[in-house]
């Protein structure tokens, strides 16, 4: 790797270490560099054997493995009557175990208990029958 001097203002240096101590001014240097020139860097590589590979194609397959591990996982769920937030904390795991950096910042969603409550109550009221319908149930049998 080449060597470059680069002069920089005493006053830009001072400034720079008070506010942004620990910054890697060569990596820095090179980062805008690199977004100068005109290159789009589409083209990857094995890094074992260089044969070139497809962007298109790299991200589809790895999605595809996400996509397929995520259904089963969430499958075995749906197997153990689980949840919605059961979902949500498979999809948290699933994204931890395929190294997504996001994963793990958005917190896990929970209701409640006074939403779930709520939810119960109005599931049970929908199979429950209508007293109204009770009724003319028993007047039609005593008829």
């Amino acid at each position: 790797m080449a060597r470059v001097t680069v002069y920089v203002p005493d006053e830009l240096r001072a400034q720079v270490q008070q506010q942004l101590p620990g910054l890697n001014l060569s990596k820095e240097l090179q980062d805008v560099l690199v977004s100068r020139l005109d290159c789009r860097h589409d083209e990857l590589r094995c890094a074992r054997c260089a044969a070139p590979l497809s962007r298109l194609e790299a991200v589809d397959a790895a999605l595809g493995h996400f996509y397929n591990e995520l259904w089963w996982r969430v499958g075995e769920l749906v197997h153990q009557a689980g949840t919605a937030e059961g979902t949500i904390k498979v999809l948290r795991d699933v994204g931890n175990d395929f190294g997504i950096t996001g994963a793990s910042t958005l917190p896990l969603v929970r209701s409640t208990k006074k939403a779930r409550q709520a939810a119960m109550d109005a599931k049970l009221a929908e199979l429950l029958p209508r007293p109204a319908m009770a009724q003319r149930r028993r007047r039609r049998g005593a008829a």
